[in-house]
């Protein structure tokens, strides 16, 4: 026999030999040379232990490897084979036009930009393709987005933080904002997208006004107003909360009950207040951030409307402090249901050990049942000190607020996506660009379902809108600004104050750099993107 057909002749038998041993071992289509994935289509070709089963021999999946996977799991969007094969995407999707996600994974182009997440990483859904860069969707769609300057009203020297709530007069939308020495509270009313009447609150006697809060002092669905002050005097004596209810829905607040005195302020100072419900009405209550010879001391205390009505305190603060946080300087504060369980938890940024922190206190119970009782406070280090922080949902998929913190002296800039009720780092933004930066809102500028992220600048004197991409990163790096000239300072508010549907900015400056006096006013969308 010649040497030819000797190899011809081996290798006959080790493909029949192969056969037979495939036939006890492989559980998948065997065509007497090698095993395959390839759907069977007849007995004969699943040797002589296995039967063609719905088109896999013994219903079983044999990947490139060899290794055998149940027909159940191809194309699950899992891998089961050690090299994947399960997951081919001509296998799974036949001559579909592939569209290859950031982490390499393939799904059909067709499933991209349909408002539903394909890829593990969401890169099917990122705005920079789907929606674009700077784009205003909310009526023109496609039109670019900015700002003009509209009316403004002037208010005293130095205002402060500001929040917009139907205060004065008619439904409307209201500015307030500190002004002043820190010793008043201006209100401006806002119809029509014009500035209307303003009333002063400035009951406060030598005290200083550390924050307010907007929140509900009755039963009646009107906002309300909550006051914290410091006293200027040594021994603390003048300092409380105020409370400014209104009594019918024409009148100005006024001032709802006796001021209630937060407990051990002698020789220690207010550093904060937050409104939230510990319990299960709808009044507002309260937790005072102190700080003294213990810092972060946090006192709490739920509202009572029947009190204040009869003449007393609307807060009756317990004796002994809530919780205490361990921090060196105290930055900023805020409340929402971080774990999405009924009950208001706070969140405090501070300085810790020469290092940037959160601090995460929860609320004890379930749904304000029993006492004002928290949790021992939760501490995260943070990257830099985060002094200013801000609330809101990044996406429309967003259950629970998430978390933007800024470091208005470094610029830098990062989201927390909340996941049930943890506050996750996303990578840090670019940082931000000028000095003395102020104001961080988070709020959709452009309607494109993603949250946004704007911001004073002092130096040069700016207005910015970061477009996010719904995920705590960013679209574009580049900002839309609006050069505000002044001085801008402390918070910006949105809402649409020209009766259109795109959002606008309330913003606040003091004089200077052409601005003659101290101002709020209106940033109005341009012309173009109404």
């Amino acid at each position: 026999m010649s040497d030819k057909l000797r190899i011809q002749s081996s290798l006959r038998i080790l493909a029949s030999l192969t056969a037979f041993v495939g036939s006890f071992a492989l559980g998948a289509c065997f065509d007497g040379l090698d095993s395959t994935g390839l759907p069977c289509t007849n007995d004969d070709q699943c040797g002589t232990k296995n039967s063609c089963i719905e088109g896999f021999c013994g219903g079983m999946f044999a990947c490139a490897d060899g290794e055998l996977v149940v027909e159940d799991e191809l194309c699950d969007g899992k891998l089961d084979c050690p090299d994947g094969s399960d997951e081919d995407f001509e296998r799974c999707f036949g001559d579909a036009e592939p569209f290859e996600c950031d982490d390499g994974t393939l799904i059909p182009a067709d499933l991209v930009c349909n408002s539903t997440e394909e890829c593990a990483d969401a890169s099917d859904e990122a705005p920079t393709m789907c929606v674009g860069v700077g784009v205003n969707s909310c009526e023109a769609p496609g039109g670019d987005l900015g700002y003009a300057l509209g009316p403004t009203h002037a208010v005293m020297p130095g205002p402060s933080k500001l929040a917009l709530g139907d205060l004065v007069g008619p439904p409307t939308v209201d500015v307030v904002t500190i002004g002043g020495a820190g010793d008043q509270l201006t209100i401006v009313s806002i119809d029509e997208g014009s500035f209307g009447p303003e009333i002063v609150l400035d009951e406060f006697g030598v005290s200083q006004i550390v924050d307010f809060e907007l929140g509900l002092a009755n039963d009646d669905s009107m906002t309300d107003l909550v006051v914290a002050t410091t006293g200027t005097d040594p021994d603390g004596t003048d300092a409380g909360i105020y409370v400014y209810a209104r009594g019918m829905p024409m009148t100005p607040p006024a001032l709802f009950g006796a001021p209630s005195v937060v407990p051990g302020l002698l020789d220690a100072q207010v550093m904060g207040i937050e409104l939230g419900s510990f319990d299960l009405d709808d009044a507002s209550d309260i937790v005072v951030i102190v700080d003294g010879a213990v810092k972060g001391r946090g006192v709490a205390a739920v509202g009572d409307p029947a009190a204040a009505a009869m003449g007393g305190a609307y807060f009756q603060f317990a004796p002994q402090d809530s919780f205490t946080l361990d921090y060196e300087t105290f930055l900023d504060s805020a409340m929402t249901d971080i774990d999405d369980d009924g009950d208001s938890d706070l969140l405090v940024t501070s300085i810790t050990d020469g290092k940037g922190v959160l601090w995460i206190v929860k609320r004890s119970g379930e749904g304000g049942q029993g006492p004002v009782e928290w949790d021992p406070p939760q501490m995260q280090v943070t990257p830099f000190p985060g002094r200013e922080l801000a609330l809101g949902q990044l996406s429309t998929m967003a259950v629970s607020d998430d978390l933007v913190l800024l470091d208005t002296m470094s610029g830098d800039l990062q989201a927390f996506v909340n996941q049930e009720g943890s506050l996750t780092p996303r990578p840090p933004l670019s940082a931000v660009t000028g000095s003395q930066l102020s104001g961080l809102t988070v709020a959709d500028m452009n309607c494109d379902g993603f949250a946004d992220y704007l911001l004073n600048v002092e130096n040069p004197a700016e207005v910015r809108v970061y477009l996010g991409d719904g995920l705590g990163g960013l679209v574009s790096d580049e900002p839309i600004i609006y050069a505000s000239g002044g001085t801008p300072r402390g918070d910006l508010a949105v809402f649409p104050a020209d009766n259109d549907s795109t959002p606008d900015i309330v913003a606040a400056v003091d004089a200077g750099d052409g601005v003659g006096t101290a101002e709020v006013r209106l940033l109005v969308t341009a012309e173009a993107s109404n």
